[in-house]
């Protein structure tokens, strides 16, 4: 990382958390995404493989860590690093791992794949001229692509901020993501969303981000509602209160909705409590639009609305 302050360091850290988190989740996804001839072949045949790389005998040195490194069958390796703006360095470590993953698998055949997220080249060691040597690796500009290509893909949909496009145009695309994601009804899409809304300071500011999801959630889907239910988490929740009644019951979907929204926060619970005499998708609608648990503390309810049964939305007579 070169000589970062701190504030670049945490960021760093912070778009490295998010996607590791998504290439992680799908790894066959990932895989065939980066390389097309991969896509037949079944979830299994991808394993992650330790990313604490040693030195070896000849080339000494610390441990490295690499993003990610995955095996595809028996013979083959995939190593992939995500590049929010590649350093000085870039083509160095690159040799440096494939070294060192060679020396753990020797036999199989190792590609080199790197992401870059924001903006600069990711140089290598492929040019015999200048070098003397040519090493295979295989670079994804985002900025280079349309963002309609990521849109199609909820898998894709966080890159669609980071696509080529003038601010104006990213923030619709984060905006457009938010949607997809939040209708696609995929098992993984609100993890695909934490991320998306992570990579995006990449691009756009926090508040502008905050913004965006302020505005995207405006015109809640009904179908967000069976989306989070349909969670596991939000279905063993239920399961456990129904002995308990609705009211527990409904406690306990809010507090699971607002800690997939905001994680883990103190508030979470004091606001689950205070939502659960609103009608249903009020509140629903209320959580995805916030910017924080705290906003919620002090929320009221629409007018004309009371609190229903599971699933039902009635005004009252």
């Amino acid at each position: 990382m070169g000589d970062w302050d701190d504030g670049q360091r945490e960021l760093h850290h912070r778009y490295d958390w998010a996607m590791r988190s998504w290439a992680e989740s799908n790894l066959a996804g990932v895989a065939s995404w980066l390389d097309p001839s991969l896509s037949g072949l079944p979830a299994e045949a991808f394993v992650k493989r330790p990313t604490a790389l040693r030195g070896s005998e000849v080339f000494n040195g610390p441990l490295m860590h690499a993003d990610l490194v995955v095996s595809v069958g028996s013979e083959r390796l995939m190593h992939v690093e995500y590049e929010t703006s590649p350093q000085p360095d870039f083509a160095q470590r690159m040799l440096e791992y494939r070294t060192r993953i060679m020396g753990e698998y020797p036999g199989v055949r190792l590609t080199q794949h790197v992401i870059v997220l924001g903006d600069g080249r990711a140089q290598g060691y492929d040019d015999v001229e200048a070098y003397g040597i040519a090493l295979e690796l295989h670079r994804v500009y985002l900025r280079e692509h349309d963002p309609a290509e990521y849109l199609k893909d909820p898998l894709l949909a966080l890159f669609a901020v980071l696509a080529r496009g003038s601010r104006r145009e990213r923030e619709q695309s984060l905006g457009a993501a938010m949607r997809l994601l939040r209708d696609s009804g995929h098992p993984l899409a609100s993890r695909w969303y934490a991320c998306a809304k992570t990579v995006a300071g990449i691009r756009l500011d926090g508040s502008t981000i905050n913004r965006i999801e302020k505005e995207s959630m405006m015109d809640l889907h009904p179908t967000v509602v069976d989306f989070f239910r349909e969670q596991k988490c939000v279905q063993r929740m239920v399961e456990e209160g129904k002995e308990q009644g609705k009211l527990l019951t409904r406690e306990r979907f809010l507090l699971v909705l607002l800690r997939t929204r905001f994680g883990d926060c103190p508030d979470a619970e004091i606001a689950a409590r205070r939502l659960v005499d609103w009608d249903e998708e009020a509140a629903i609608a209320a959580i995805t639009a916030a910017a924080d648990v705290a906003s919620l503390l002090s929320a009221q309810p629409p007018m004309g609305l009371r609190r229903t049964e599971f699933g039902s939305t009635r005004a009252p007579r």
